[in-house]
Formats: C-alpha cells, sequence, structure tokens
C-alpha cells in the first residue's frame, strides 16, 4: 500500500493537471504529449484490486484502535506522499521548460488555492521557483504555515526542509516541532541544520547530527549527516575541530561505498586550506586535484569557496596557469573560426 501511494497517488494527480493544462494550451507543446502517455502506463501498472485496499483499511483502523498505540498515525505513516516522488525527471524538465507567463499562471493559482501544499505537483514547483525567487516563501509559504502544520508529516518534513534552505529557521523549527513522529532522521537532521545557524546552540546542532547518524536507517542518510557536521565546522571556522571535520568527511565518503560524492572532498580541501599558511595553498590543490582528477569547473568551484582573499588570489592564480594553454587554444580556435 506505501508503494502505491508513493507511485500511484501522485503520478494520478499529475495526470489531472497535466490533462488540464495541456486543454488550456498554456505553456503546452506535443512534445509533452509523451508525459501524458508515461504516466498512464504507470497507472495501469500500479493498479490494485480492491480488496487490497478493504485489507489495508481494516489494518490500520485496528492499529489505531489500539489504546496503547503509540502509532496513532498509522495510516498518515504508511500511505503518505513520502519526500515527494513527483520529482520525476519528467516533472522537473516540464517545470523548467514553462516560460514566464507560464510560470506566472501557476503562481496565481498557487495563491488561489487553498491547501496547494497537499499537492506533490504544485510543492514541486514552489521549490523550484523559489530558488530563483526567495521572496516567494514569504508571500506564499509563510501564510500558510498553520495549515501545513497541520497537515501530515511529509509535508511538514518538505515545508520545514524548505524553509531552513532559505534562512526562515523560526519557522522551520516551528514545522519540526509539529511532527507526529520525531523518532526519525529527517527530524534529527533538520533540527541539526536549524541549530547550525546559531552559535548559541552549535553543541546542540552537534548532538542531533549524531543522533541522525545514529536512526539513519541506511548509509546514504549517514553521509548526509557526516557531511553537514563538517560543514558546521568549517562554516563556523572552529579550528579546534578540524581535524574532526576531516573525519566526518572521510566516514561521508565511506559510507558512499567509495562512488563519487563530489561535496565531501570539496569540504576536506577547504579545511586544508583554511588550517594551513597561505604557501601551501597550492601543494594542497595540486595534491587532491592528482588524488581526485578534480577538472577544472571543480577547482573552481573549491576556490570560489575560499574565504581569505589572499589564499584564495594564490588559488586563482594556480588555477589560471594550469589551465593557460587550454583557454588560449579555445581562444585561438574561435578567433580562426570566425
Amino acid at each position: 500500500m506505501s508503494f502505491y501511494s508513493l507511485h500511484n497517488y501522485p503520478t494520478k494527480e499529475t495526470l489531472f493537471l497535466l490533462n488540464e493544462i495541456k486543454a488550456s494550451g498554456v505553456g503546452w507543446s506535443d512534445t509533452f504529449d509523451s508525459v501524458i502517455e508515461n504516466f498512464s502506463i504507470r497507472i495501469n501498472k500500479c493498479k490494485i484490486d480492491s480488496v487490497y485496499f478493504t485489507s489495508a483499511e481494516n489494518y490500520c483502523n485496528n492499529i489505531i484502535s489500539r489504546s496503547n498505540s503509540t502509532g496513532a498515525n498509522a495510516i498518515n505513516n504508511s500511505v503518505s506522499l513520502g519526500e515527494f516522488r513527483q520529482s520525476s525527471i519528467l516533472t522537473t524538465s516540464f517545470i523548467k521548460s514553462l516560460n514566464e507567463d507560464s510560470k506566472q499562471n501557476y503562481l496565481n493559482k498557487i495563491a488561489n488555492t487553498v491547501k496547494f501544499y497537499t499537492s506533490p505537483f504544485y510543492n514541486n514547483f514552489v521549490r523550484h521557483i523559489t530558488k530563483q525567487r526567495p521572496d516567494l516563501i514569504k508571500k506564499i509559504v509563510i501564510p500558510k504555515l498553520m495549515g501545513i502544520s497541520n497537515s501530515n508529516d511529509s509535508f511538514r518534513l518538505f515545508y520545514a526542509r524548505l524553509l531552513e534552505y532559505n534562512g526562515f529557521y523560526y519557522e522551520a523549527d516551528f514545522l519540526l516541532e509539529s511532527l507526529e513522529v520525531k523518532n526519525q532522521f529527517k527530524y534529527f537532521n533538520n533540527k541539526a541544520n536549524v541549530f547550525s545557524h546559531s552559535m548559541k546552540s552549535i553543541d546542540e546542532a552537534f548532538n542531533y547530527y549524531m543522533l541522525a547518524v545514529n536512526i539513519a536507517d541506511n548509509n546514504h542518510e549517514k553521509s548526509i549527516a557526516y557531511h553537514n557536521q563538517a560543514l558546521l565546522i568549517l562554516k563556523r571556522r572552529l579550528k579546534k575541530k578540524y581535524e574532526e571535520a576531516e573525519t566526518c568527511c572521510k566516514l561521508a565518503l565511506e559510507y558512499r561505498f567509495g562512488k563519487s560524492f563530489w561535496y565531501p572532498i570539496q569540504t576536506i580541501i577547504l579545511l586544508r586550506i583554511d588550517k594551513e599558511s597561505i604557501r601551501k595553498t597550492v601543494d594542497i590543490l595540486s595534491e587532491y586535484q592528482n588524488e581526485y582528477d578534480l577538472s577544472r569547473q571543480q577547482l573552481r568551484s573549491i576556490i570560489n569557496e575560499i574565504k581569505d582573499k589572499p589564499k584564495y588570489i594564490k588559488a586563482d592564480q594556480y588555477l589560471l596557469e594550469m589551465y593557460k594553454p587550454l583557454i588560449t587554444n579555445d581562444i585561438d580556435g574561435k578567433n580562426n573560426g570566425s
């Protein structure tokens, strides 16, 4: 049933909305007909006999009826929409393809929808659009805060993360504290993220990150919590904890089973650069460039995050010297082509 709710309900809702969009003709083109066809196929694959729904409903009602049960929200837990599986490649691509008029049309519709936050499609749109326009958090999300706090845990967690990411820490914490089930990775990790923005609560942040590691369901979650802890140490420049942060980065990489995971690599390099003298900046970049075969884009990403101005200049010169032949060839090629 959990599989059905995660894969079928959001798909059916999206199919309905996409058909509405097609009928209106706003932001639609023939190329998106394949999207509707794909969703229709997914719905048919997810069909479940009604007898299973009855059995599941009876099972959930049986749990809820137990007076000593701590799972009073068993139905919410079992058939929540999770971390919005609606964020598929198809829907995300469709949203990104909208022009400004189409985006404004969606914003108007969302603003006039009382409980827009219960629609995975709209939530995905809000997440996408607020990256470009964080001011919409105040206009669209904050006025619905009480409603979101009375929805299910999945929606609360989604918006708590969105609010924390955009700097609304008090509001994010309000949603986190409204959760029915707090004994879970996302609560502890997001709670730590909120605390990490306050100098007075750094120790609390570390405690919550370790709770997140201990309760994580999988290695991917552990990796996230360890890296977040390292990021906190770097951002606050807690130099006495730099070795601990490097260990956290190594654990983050280890729990990803050796697969490429860029962010801990970037963090560990920034820790080393911040810890060492300016003279060692180039040596550190060269060492890790060889170890991880870092690209020009990855090196640029690291250098842009260096806070110390002399070290930034030194690293920038290193990058320019390293790729000077390539840059020269690119320019010559363009000139010859013209």
